[in-house]
């Protein structure tokens, strides 16, 4: 009887051990997973943090393009309306001849 208990122990270690080792390799394996899934989200968040500064960058450079097209178009203007004094539609005026 004493044997077929130790058998019995024997068994029940061997196949406890079996099943620890199996968890230990699937433990392993998520750890590898997550610090792989870690990394991406780090990359994606330096990325993302890269693309809004970009956008603030962008939208800063439209804005003082569009300040510098205003500036032409009423420079545009002024020079277009400075030149009011046209003589009969004729725009530039005609040299006076004597």
């Amino acid at each position: 009887r004493n044997k077929t208990e130790k058998e019995v122990a024997q068994a029940s270690a061997a196949e406890l051990s079996a099943q620890n080792d199996k968890v230990e390799h699937e433990n392993k394996i998520l750890k590898r997973a997550v610090t792989i899934q870690q990394e991406r989200q780090n990359q994606m968040s330096s990325e993302l943090e890269a693309a809004r500064r970009f956008r603030v960058e962008a939208e800063d450079r439209i804005r003082r393009l569009e300040q510098v097209n205003l500036t032409l178009q009423y420079q545009l203007q002024a020079a277009n309306s400075s030149s009011g004094n046209d003589f009969m539609g004729f725009s530039p005026r005609p040299p006076d001849v004597y």
